[in-house]
């Protein structure tokens, strides 16, 4: 697991510099393992949510209704990246400022 405090800005400076399907394996893989370790300690939710969050944005290029505003903050550190590499469509980051 990338962050074991459950720290979203920790797994965004992990994965911000790799390309796309890198970063939805390794966003999958860390959405499972908090998920795990969330429900037996009773925290990390928001964690989780975010995770799932980035992912449903790379794949659908939709901004997810259920994401915090500083997680979309967040978003953007990658999507730049991803944008510059021509792996996403520049459109996707006006998507984070609407």
């Amino acid at each position: 697991m990338i962050s074991l405090k459950f720290d979203f800005s920790e797994f965004i400076s992990a994965v911000k510099d790799r390309d796309k399907h890198i970063i939805l394996s390794m966003a999958e893989t860390e959405a499972r393992e908090a998920e795990k370790i969330s429900e037996m300690q009773k925290n990390g939710q928001d964690y989780v949510e975010a995770i799932i969050g980035l992912i449903y944005l790379l794949r659908h290029s939709q901004k997810p209704n259920w994401i915090k505003e500083k997680h979309f903050k967040m978003f953007r550190a990658v999507c730049e990246k991803l944008a510059a590499k021509k792996q996403i469509s520049s459109d996707l980051l006006k998507i984070l400022d609407s």
